[in-house]
């Protein structure tokens, strides 16, 4: 009983969900099974809100801000179909063992999908479902807004939704943690649990600058760069760049009538490869 015991604490770490800085610090690598990527998806979508453009007064910016973040929805579905990175990995498991056990030869292995989220974007969508999440949360507990002397109330401590969100939270920033110093990390953290509070009014075009401009530099530059990325989308509201650029989109979509979701900056291209 007791090798039996061990051996299920072993395999269980293997469907674990994880969070990894890519080797050239371009993004991040969300890994898990089928299970652990189906389940933070449901959780990105219910915090999102499917039904959020059907909602009376729904603002502009909220669907633009929703429909940015079902993109990380969108990632997760195409890596747990298989659209994305597969491999097998060890699942603690072998012919001693299941000869113990009487088990057959069960598979030595499991299938693990992962894919891989650029660095600036994945900061962004953390601090979007902080936001997003604190909305998600004021609805569980029945009020207009959620306070955070509402955070011990039963029906969000025990929520799988909100423990799903925050784990992937934390899984990003340990993420970063592990590629950064002590004090650049904690200046990382401080932007991001700002940013939660901050980002509901942000321009995704700038977003895209910075996801580009990441994409230009090299792994070095990348690494001595990574709480400029948080500090520069958390405080876009006082970055001159990101105040001319809101100035300009706000006087195309006077002039044109189009919709500020739909204006693409000239220029701005994503690259065709990425080099992870």
């Amino acid at each position: 009983m007791r090798a039996h015991r061990a051996l299920i604490r072993k395999r269980k770490r293997w469907a674990v969900l994880s969070v990894r800085m890519t080797p050239n610090l371009l993004g991040i690598e969300i890994t898990g099974d089928y299970d652990e990527l189906n389940r933070l998806y449901d959780a990105v979508w219910a915090v999102v809100g499917h039904e959020y453009d059907q909602e009376t007064g729904a603002t502009e910016q909220g669907v633009i801000m929703r429909t940015r973040l079902l993109a990380l929805c969108y990632d997760l579905r195409k890596a747990y179909e298989a659209g994305r990175n597969i491999r097998y990995v060890d699942n603690g498991m072998d012919r001693d063992k299941a000869q113990y056990l009487e088990l057959g030869l069960p598979p030595l292995q499991n299938l693990e999908y992962s894919v891989e989220v650029l660095y600036p974007e994945a900061l962004y969508e953390v601090m979007l479902l902080g936001y997003l999440l604190s909305l998600y949360q004021a609805k569980l507990v029945k009020r207009k807004s959620f306070s955070h002397y509402e955070a011990n109330d039963p029906r969000v401590v025990f929520d799988p939704v909100c423990a799903e969100v925050r784990m992937y939270q934390s899984l990003v920033l340990e993420a970063v943690r592990e590629r950064t110093s002590s004090n650049t990390f904690s200046r990382i953290r401080k932007k991001v649990t700002e940013g939660q509070d901050l980002v509901y009014d942000l321009y995704p075009q700038w977003v895209d600058i910075i996801n580009i401009d990441w994409c230009d530099m090299t792994p070095k530059k990348r690494q001595s760069g990574l709480s400029t990325v948080a500090r520069d989308i958390a405080d876009h509201y006082s970055n001159i760049e990101y105040l001319d650029l809101k100035r300009d989109i706000d006087a195309y979509v006077r002039e044109t009538g189009a919709s500020r979701d739909n204006v693409q900056l000239a220029g701005l291209d994503y690259p065709e490869e990425y080099d992870w």
